[in-house]
């Protein structure tokens, strides 16, 4: 992660800061930090930069910018990648320095990791109205996910430089579906009865997702299978009844879906299938 001394990081709305630990509200977790980091973290207004807070650091425990430079960045690094901290970036000329720096070196794992940032959003109403949830979810879905849909854009566009509302419509239409696969783990969640399990809308790079609470093995795998399974399904439909050839298209992005099976979905449905089978072990014993 490339963090310029401009940028500006911020707690989110959940997280807090207290005494020897910082505490997750949306998930009732502590985590416990020691006397230097909490001191760094007091800094942490939203409105204070990277360099003024290594400033700060550097005159109060009397070391060289760089040792503070390296306790303030690492620590905003390993935060903002736990989805406890967020990053204003703010450098834009850092940036592309560092970026044509990292080109013309072929740093190339440098140049991936440049563009690694995770984007934290808290809303309390997701647990609480699962009609208010499918609203937020479809407002912030094409925010979270505008790199995404410029790509698609750009891609579709090229292939057929004819037309571009067909490009924009395909772009959008799988963006949609980004926000229907999020929507029905949710609705999972509801129809167990386990709304408040959720806890935030985070973005990764160019994913964005739910994070919530796990539940138990079963019902588990089958909030993770329904992510990918719904709009894959709507997707299907789309192909199979129509004849139309952008509608046809359509479809094969919703079923782009599926793919989550052997990614995040699929992972956590492998480990509550391991847990189920290590039960079943467990009471075979005994």
């Amino acid at each position: 992660m490339y963090l310029s001394k401009k940028d500006i990081p911020s707690f989110p709305k959940q997280v807090t800061l207290q005494s020897n630990f910082i505490r997750d509200k949306s998930f009732d977790e502590m985590y416990p930090i020691n006397e230097t980091g909490n001191y760094i973290l007091s800094l942490v207004d939203g409105s204070k930069t990277i360099g003024e807070i290594i400033k700060i650091t550097k005159k109060k425990y009397k070391i060289t910018e760089e040792l503070a430079h390296h306790d303030c960045a690492t620590l905003f690094e390993k935060l903002n990648q736990e989805f406890l901290l967020n990053i204003k970036r703010k450098g834009v000329s850092d940036r592309i320095a560092a970026f044509w720096f990292y080109l013309k070196t072929f740093q190339f794992r440098q140049m991936f990791e440049f563009f690694q940032l995770n984007k934290r959003f808290d809303n309390t109403y997701l647990k609480k109205n699962i009609l208010v949830t499918f609203l937020y979810l479809l407002i912030i879905t094409p925010y979270f996910n505008a790199g995404l849909l410029l790509m698609v854009f750009l891609f579709l566009f090229l292939s057929n430089p004819v037309t571009m509302w067909e490009p924009f419509l395909l772009g959008g239409s799988f963006v949609l579906s980004i926000a229907i696969h999020e929507f029905s783990h949710v609705l999972g969640l509801y129809g167990l009865g386990e709304m408040e399990k959720i806890g935030f809308i985070g973005k990764r790079n160019l994913n964005m997702g739910i994070f919530r609470k796990r539940v138990e093995p079963k019902k588990d795998i089958l909030v993770s299978l329904m992510g990918p399974v719904i709009p894959s399904f709507i997707g299907y439909a789309l192909f199979e009844l129509s004849t139309n050839g952008l509608i046809q298209t359509m479809g094969i992005f919703w079923m782009f879906n599926l793919f989550t099976l052997f990614s995040t979905d699929g992972k956590n449905i492998r480990d509550n299938i391991k847990k189920i089978m290590r039960g079943a072990i467990l009471n075979e014993k005994k």
